[in-house]
């Protein structure tokens, strides 16, 4: 019987395996219905190849050039590219070199993108791709994340952590002055690591408290500080966006989509529900499903 980590290990190896397979005979990858994937990369990938999904890498080590459309770029530590889905590239080495490969499902990045803007999933994707950078203290805090990820312990947890590791990365691109800060604060990654873990628990604030090992009133001062907002908000504010994305992509109940974030009571949740995105959570899925079909 495996553990948490083996799982997720395979998990992991089984999409890296895929695309390496498909790369050898095929030009376009795919995702094979999952949502996330993320590799450390140094070699098989210097055919031309495009993909249904989001790609997002950064080089950790060393030099490439990237070949994407008509442009050739040398890339290095800190380099990062953003490729929409169905635009051909591939890579060319002289040198030794090691990227963060991630890729994400169209539906994923589209719900993280949701929660920034309206219109920034077809921005972006209308560019075809989005160069950015990001600092080493980023690549460190991504790193970590990603290796808390591999240590979540079933299902349920991976699909948290893999909505906070896409958000993590649009905020790279679309923030990243904040990021730059964030990375540097282990308060605020302790913070982000234990909101994720938890915050589709019913206890999740006390949770909150055990993970930290700070006296409480100093803790939710220093928290409302640094993030802007109560932690409460925050966590509920997270609770109502992960209903939304439930909503538009399973056919759970609203009680049972009220149970699987954490909250106890459907009048609540129907009211921060209507709070955030102003209509009830019956006519947002309705909106959405119809919405998807056009």
């Amino acid at each position: 019987m495996t553990n948490g980590r083996e799982k997720n290990i395979i998990y992991i190896k089984y999409n890296c395996d895929l695309l390496s397979r498909v790369g050898v005979n095929m030009e376009h990858l795919n995702l094979s219905g999952l949502p996330f994937a993320s590799r450390s990369a140094s070699g098989n990938d210097n055919f031309i190849h495009d993909h249904d999904f989001i790609e997002i890498f950064f080089i950790t080590e060393g030099e490439i050039v990237h070949n994407i459309l008509n442009s050739s770029k040398k890339l290095s530590e800190g380099d990062g590219v953003l490729i929409a889905p169905g635009v051909p590239h591939f890579f060319s080495r002289s040198h030794s070199c090691i990227h963060r490969d991630n890729m994400i499902s169209v539906e994923l990045f589209k719900d993280c993108c949701s929660f920034l803007s309206s219109d920034l999933y077809d921005k972006l994707c209308k560019k075809k791709y989005v160069e950015f950078s990001i600092t080493t203290d980023q690549i460190k805090f991504y790193e970590k994340s990603v290796i808390s990820f591999l240590n979540s312990g079933n299902a349920n947890q991976m699909k948290k952590q893999e909505r906070f590791l896409a958000l993590l990365l649009l905020g790279f691109i679309a923030f990243p002055d904040y990021y730059d800060n964030m990375a540097l604060n282990d308060f605020q990654t302790q913070c982000l690591n234990a909101i994720t873990e938890n915050f589709t628990k019913p206890n999740a604030i006390e949770l909150m408290y055990e993970r930290i090992p700070l006296n409480k009133s100093y803790l939710s001062k220093k928290f409302k500080d640094v993030f802007g907002v109560p932690m409460t908000e925050y966590i509920n504010e997270l609770r109502i966006k992960h209903a939304a994305y439930l909503l538009t992509v399973t056919d759970y109940t609203l009680p049972h989509i009220c149970e699987s974030i954490g909250i106890s009571s459907l009048p609540y949740f129907n009211k921060l529900f209507k709070k955030h995105y102003k209509i009830p959570p019956a006519q947002y899925r309705k909106a959405n499903i119809v919405e998807a079909k056009k």
